[in-house]
Parts: structure tokens; sequence; C-alpha cells
């Protein structure tokens, strides 16, 4: 995961938060679930939230190959 300072002010004075990932075999990577679990210091109660992941072309091409 590639580490960046949060300014965690500007998240709490924020109206809406939006997160994106690369997708890991359909889930999020350990080091954000651990981000979340262990370091995340602001509080997205009445918060507008979004998320999107991303995949690889060539891992959802074997995926569809793989469902065929």
């Amino acid at each position: 995961m590639h580490e960046e300072t949060v300014d965690y002010e500007f998240v709490e004075d924020s109206q809406a938060v939006i997160i994106g990932i690369p997708a890991y075999a359909a889930d999020l990577s350990w080091q954000l679930k651990k981000w979340f679990d262990t370091d995340w210091n602001c509080s997205l109660a009445g918060k507008l939230g979004a998320t999107f992941a991303t995949q690889m072309p060539s891992v959802v091409n074997k995926a569809v190959r793989q469902c065929h």
C-alpha cells in the first residue's frame, strides 16, 4: 500500500468521503484493512460515502475465461 499522510482535519470537515483502491481477488488489500482497523482516526458518521475498486484487465479476462 502506498502510504500518504492523511489530513484528518480535512476529512472531518468534509461532507463526503470517497475511497478508491485496487481490488485483490475481489477484496481489498490486507494493508488497507489494517489501516482502517488500527490507524483510522476519523468518524464517517453523517457523511456521504463512496468506494470504488479497479481490477487489472488481464485478471478479469482470466476469470471470465475460467467461468466458461
